[in-house]
């Protein structure tokens, strides 16, 4: 099995809930470690006890509702323990196409970065290696380079969303509004350092996803939104969920940043809007400033995602319309880096999970959607620390 879940283990809405107080209320600001400031070290969080600010302990405390209040049938402010929110509740939270909201609990010790949303115009390369499987099918793992091309203010990137769709352009004003972003892939093959030999045959259907894309737009947060994926000319249908995994990787990787300088220590909260799998979702992020070396800042990363409503269309999933969702869970951690104004991580470590419950067809029957994905940014040679905390189980 080529998903790494030695350290999986269950995690409720409660336990999202516990893990949020404890951090609001023992701050991660705590604990002894020195401050070196000398350019290109590494700079700890001095002991400074608490510091995180109350507007974020609340909107913690919100986005974490009680599962015992949910049980007893009370209306709550939160996500609900099913994982589905009821009709009209998610927007209660954010409304489609909404700017991230962030909350931000301290800013962190010394020196402290601005972190920017939107990496420079132009093109650059990012490497990824996946490693996904999709209910009992384990998709091979790939090594792909992808060539990133980031429109310049006030332009349009060639070719952006499907074949038949008209260009995307990009807003004038970058510190409003959102910049398309192509990431086609540049190269493809079965990755090596997780899998000793493969058949030539596997090896040729993998490299024919070269070509194969996914358009998108990143707000000047640096949240990431309409991500659509398509696969190259004469590539095998098969390849669709290896591309869809490139996209969720990307999705997860665009993460937003507050506006003020952040240091060691600083946290942030923030809720995004943003589809998995097609299906409409409202996300929470968690993400705390690790660590500062030079001009590259380390992330920890924690992540939930509900699904905003019962009754959705699932692509792939059916042809007969809206299904019904009975339970959805979704979560996942990580350990990203990125350099200061590069605004996508380049490098780190990110394992995600999906478990959705739903009943399709006429005469429903239940049907369990399963995805787990692990994946490394950057080249092999470069070691990150190795995300820590929930895992879904198979």
């Amino acid at each position: 099995m080529v998903i790494d879940v030695r350290r999986s283990r269950r995690w409720s809405v409660a336990a999202f809930g516990a893990a949020f107080a404890a951090l609001v209320l023992g701050g991660f600001g705590a604990g002894c470690k020195k401050e070196q400031k000398q350019s290109g070290e590494i700079v700890e969080p001095k002991d400074q006890g608490p510091v995180v600010d109350p507007a974020l302990a609340r909107a913690m405390a919100t986005a974490s509702a009680s599962a015992s209040a949910r049980a007893g049938g009370q209306a709550g402010d939160g996500p609900p323990e099913s994982g589905v929110f009821a009709p009209g509740e998610a927007d209660r939270q954010i409304t489609r196409g909404a700017p991230a909201k962030l909350t931000v609990g301290g800013s962190g010790s010394e020196p402290r970065m601005r972190l920017t949303g939107h990496p420079p115009a132009g093109k650059s390369t990012l490497r990824v290696r996946v490693a996904a499987q999709r209910g009992n099918n384990q998709e091979v793992p790939i090594d792909v380079e992808l060539a990133l091309e980031v429109a310049k203010p006030g332009t349009a990137v060639s070719g952006v969303g499907s074949p038949s769709a008209p260009a995307a352009s990009a807003a004038p004003d970058t510190e409003a509004k959102e910049l398309a972003v192509v990431a086609k892939v540049a190269t493809a093959k079965v990755d090596a350092t997780m899998v000793s030999s493969v058949p030539k045959d596997v090896e040729t259907t993998v490299g024919k996803l070269k070509g194969s894309r996914i358009d998108f737009r990143l707000a000047a947060s640096g949240a990431g939104t309409g991500f659509a994926t398509t696969l190259a000319k004469g590539a095998d249908a098969a390849l669709v969920g290896l591309l869809n995994s490139l996209s969720d990787v990307l999705a997860v990787v665009t993460l937003p940043y507050p506006a003020e300088p952040v240091g060691v220590g600083a946290m942030w909260m923030a809720t995004t809007r943003e589809a998995v799998l097609g299906i409409d979702t409202v996300s929470y992020r968690l993400v705390k400033v690790r660590s500062v070396s030079g001009d590259r800042v380390t992330l920890e990363v924690n992540a939930r995602r509900y699904a905003a409503d019962g009754n959705q269309v699932v692509p792939g999933i059916t042809a007969e319309g809206a299904v019904d969702l009975q339970q959805f869970k979704a979560e996942g951690t990580g350990v990203v880096t990125v350099g200061v104004g590069a605004g996508i991580p380049d490098t780190g470590t990110v394992q995600f999970g999906l478990r959705a419950l739903i009943l399709v067809g006429q005469q429903p029957r239940p049907m369990m959607l399963q995805e787990q994905v692990r994946f490394v940014l950057g080249s092999p040679a470069v070691t990150e620390p190795e995300p820590e905390g929930p895992v879904m189980e198979p």
